[in-house]
């Protein structure tokens, strides 16, 4: 089993109620939150800038979709600041409600530049606690967090990594209490190419990694589309960080091509011209529901 482990394990019997510990580690549930926000700087309008025919964030919310269709994830929430991304997600589900939209909206003090992501995945859930739109027992032990700058991720991907957890969990008996998973991808260079420039010394170059030192076969680097916390360390500690509150991360290592990530025009524009020529060639093809973008 390939994991991600810190120097200093943190012990998490401190935070987490007793309750939580002595629950049973199965059967596990999953919440998936698609977090987003008005006001985007880099890439203006984000959320629902037209790629290939759909609004950027159609893309997470149909594999949001199909992850409740599917019975992978009990609850999808949207939770944002933007009304016309809110109406886009009204319509998205006239049909079938899919995608669950809390009675109250992502506030300002989350949905600035510098807002980071636990910081807002934290803020959502103290929020839904405190307006006590879902009974204590209904609440999922797991957030899936899905954002919307991953469109190329695919719905299996995401049931594969829920899967793979809850497998993980039970071969290994790790505490589900205190692991998370992170989606990476290989790297697309060797680690030993890295080089570091110091402008302290006339931007002169340095291995980042010595010649000598043994670097593991297989390197890996976060892609930023799936992760999976559990959700009482959330909800209980003032902030999070994936290495400090969690005891193992395992890794769910995707391809490339799923693994681009939309911040800026640029990487837009390059998404623009890749995802109808990977529709085309199928590489993309979701083979449950027969999801296709």
């Amino acid at each position: 089993m390939l994991t991600i482990r810190y120097a200093k394990i943190k012990l998490m019997f401190s935070f987490v109620s007793p309750s939580l510990l002595n629950a049973p580690a199965h059967p596990l549930s999953f919440w998936s939150l698609l977090p987003a926000r008005a006001g985007s700087t880099r890439l203006p309008n984000k959320a629902l800038k037209p790629l290939s025919g759909h609004p950027l964030a159609y893309y997470t919310l149909q594999c949001m979709a199909h992850l409740k269709q599917t019975n992978a994830t009990q609850r999808n929430w949207l939770y944002t600041n933007d009304t016309a991304l809110l109406g886009y997600t009204n319509q998205f589900n006239t049909e079938t409600t899919l995608i669950d939209v809390p009675p109250f909206q992502r506030p300002e003090a989350v949905s600035h530049a510098t807002a980071g992501a636990w910081e807002t995945v934290q803020q959502f859930l103290h929020q839904l606690k405190a307006n006590s739109t879902v009974d204590a027992h209904q609440w999922a032990s797991h957030l899936v967090l899905l954002q919307a700058t991953s469109p190329f991720r695919q719905a299996q991907q995401v049931q594969e990594a829920i899967s793979q957890y809850q497998s993980h969990i039970k071969q290994y008996q790790l505490n589900p209490h205190t692991t998370g998973l992170m989606s990476v991808t290989a790297l697309e260079k060797p680690a030993s190419w890295l080089l570091g420039v110091s402008s302290a010394t006339a931007n002169t170059m340095q291995r980042l990694y010595p010649l000598d030192v043994k670097l593991p076969s297989h390197m890996v680097r976060p892609n930023g589309a799936i992760y999976i916390v559990p959700i009482a360390v959330l909800l209980q500690e003032a902030s999070f960080s994936l290495w400090e509150q969690l005891e193992t991360v395992l890794p769910f290592e995707m391809p490339w091509l799923n693994s681009i990530d939309i911040d800026t025009a640029e990487e837009f524009a390059i998404a623009e011209h890749l995802l109808p020529l990977l529709n085309k060639l199928d590489l993309l093809h979701d083979s449950i529901g027969g999801c296709r973008f």
